[in-house]
C-alpha cells in the first residue's frame, strides 16, 4: 500500500535539501548543479513543483519587489509578479515557515507569463 505524502511535507523536504546543498563545499556543489543542468535538458521539468504560498522579497535591476511564490522546486520557483524582463539576475529572500531563518538565493528570470515569472535558481560561486 502506497502512502501519500502531504504537500507540506514536500515543501519541508525541499527546504532541508536546499539547506544541505548550501552547506556543501563549492567544489562539491558545481558537479551537482552541472548534473542538474544535464537533467533539465533531457526533460522539460525534472523536479516536481510543490504548490505553496510564500512571501518573497526580491531585487531585480535596481528595483525591489514583494510578491508571492506559488510553487517551488529544487530547480526554481514561480513568482506571481508584474511583467518583468527575461534574463537578468534576481536576488530573492523567503522563508518556508515563520520561525525559519530566511533563505537568500540568486536566480535568473527564465520565462514570463500573464500571472508571473519563472525563476531558475542559480549556483552561488
Amino acid at each position: 500500500m502506497r502512502t501519500r505524502i502531504s504537500q507540506t511535507h514536500h515543501v519541508y523536504v525541499t527546504a532541508l535539501l536546499w539547506e544541505q546543498i548550501n552547506r556543501m563545499y563549492e567544489d562539491k556543489k558545481l558537479p551537482l548543479f552541472m548534473r542538474s543542468d544535464d537533467w533539465m535538458h533531457q526533460e522539460r521539468r525534472v523536479h516536481p513543483r510543490i504548490p505553496c504560498l510564500l512571501l518573497v522579497d526580491y531585487a531585480l535591476q535596481d528595483s525591489v519587489y514583494r510578491d508571492f511564490i506559488t510553487n517551488v522546486s529544487i530547480g526554481g520557483a514561480f513568482i506571481e509578479s508584474h511583467m518583468l524582463p527575461i534574463g537578468p539576475e534576481i536576488t530573492m529572500v523567503f522563508s518556508f515557515r515563520d520561525d525559519d531563518s530566511p533563505i537568500k538565493t540568486a536566480g535568473e528570470v527564465t520565462w514570463i507569463g500573464q500571472e508571473g515569472i519563472g525563476v531558475k535558481f542559480r549556483l552561488r560561486r
